[in-house]
């Protein structure tokens, strides 16, 4: 019996480009211009075409239609590591950016490993990602700089100095501001003898965060004693409670970062501390879970989720080719707390 052709669907049973053709009676390369916009086509076909990808749920391949006009409208995001609630929040940020111009985010997370990160980046790069956003777990690695020097695309490091012969862009916070104004609080309250306990003093952040501590304490009169991370283990509460085991103990402490301020809650506990009874306190980053804490803690804030807009925003513009890769300094302010008073 005579009749319409039946569409030969791909395996799976999914619709491809010949049945769209074959039921509305045009060649194949007639259903990709209609579907790529393009202009030779009479109104009459398009619509023709159109009704039959209605018809038949037709879904083109996105990624061989991007592959084919040397994009794939995908950016790579290099991360540390996710856990961290500062990262998400940058993620977030990036990620709201580049949904508005049509980008997916691809996000790779190193958990503090750079044989790991090198994978991560390699792998992105095999994506045939657009574009790079990096926060790296290291700024100074070799191989992993060379990996960067060849890659084609524009990239972007968040609170990172990543030093390329190629151009990338940066977008960091101004830890210098918000850390000199803590410790000056602490001044003022009547304190000589403050700590800092930091993240990686080989990443930017740490090592932004020690000099302008330790500057600042030193035009003062004040002793400043600093914990940094070593390698890749963190700060933990025995470094902590080393401190205030010493003759002469410092009255106050500074959390580099979310996660140090775990190990300084930790030690205190462990010690039967408190503050601000026994210690001030001040942390760095504002992360949800602060607000609830009783008393409130003097933090050091900043923006994760505009320091990732901001990042994706100067991808997209040098992507689209209407802007530059430059280096952009966000601020960080000081919010006194009830965690600071007088040393005992």
């Amino acid at each position: 019996m005579g009749g319409e052709s039946k569409p030969v669907t791909e395996p799976g049973g999914r619709v491809n480009l010949r049945d769209v053709a074959q039921r509305a009676g045009v060649a194949m390369s007639t259903v990709s211009r209609v579907l790529s916009d393009h202009p030779d086509v009479s109104e009459a076909t398009r619509d023709r075409v159109m009704a039959v990808v209605d018809e038949l749920g037709y879904q083109p391949n996105a990624l061989g239609q991007m592959l084919r006009r040397g994009a794939t409208r995908t950016v790579g995001f290099a991360i540390g590591d996710i856990s961290n609630p500062l990262f998400a929040q940058i993620a977030l940020g990036a990620e709201a950016v580049l949904g508005e111009h049509g980008y997916s985010l691809l996000l790779s997370n190193s958990m503090g490993d750079p044989d790991r990160e090198l994978r991560n980046l390699r792998m992105l790069e095999q994506r045939r990602v657009d574009g790079l956003l990096l926060s790296v777990t290291t700024e100074r690695d070799a191989k992993l700089l060379t990996n960067l020097e060849h890659f084609e695309g524009p990239m972007v490091a968040i609170d990172r100095e990543i030093r390329l012969s190629t151009a990338i862009g940066s977008v960091c916070s101004d830890h210098r501001t918000g850390i000199a104004d803590a410790v000056r609080a602490l001044h003022q309250a009547g304190h000589r003898h403050i700590a800092l306990i930091a993240g990686l003093a080989t990443l930017r952040p740490g090592r932004e965060r020690i000099e302008t501590a330790t500057t600042t304490a030193e035009s003062l009169g004040l002793r400043c004693t600093v914990r940094a991370t070593e390698g890749f283990t963190p700060i933990g509460t025995d470094d902590v409670l080393g401190l205030f085991d010493a003759p002469d103990a410092p009255t106050a402490f500074i959390a580099g970062n979310n996660q140090m301020l775990g190990s300084v809650l930790a030690a205190l506990e462990t010690a039967g501390l408190s503050h601000p009874a026994d210690v001030s306190l001040v942390t760095c980053d504002d992360v949800p879970l602060l607000r609830f804490f009783r008393p409130r803690i003097a933090t050091v804030r900043r923006d994760p989720f505009q320091l990732g807009r901001a990042a994706a925003g100067m991808l997209v513009e040098n992507l689209a080719g209407t802007g530059k890769l430059e280096d952009l300094h966000l601020p960080t302010s000081f919010e006194p707390g009830e965690s600071i008073t007088r040393p005992r």
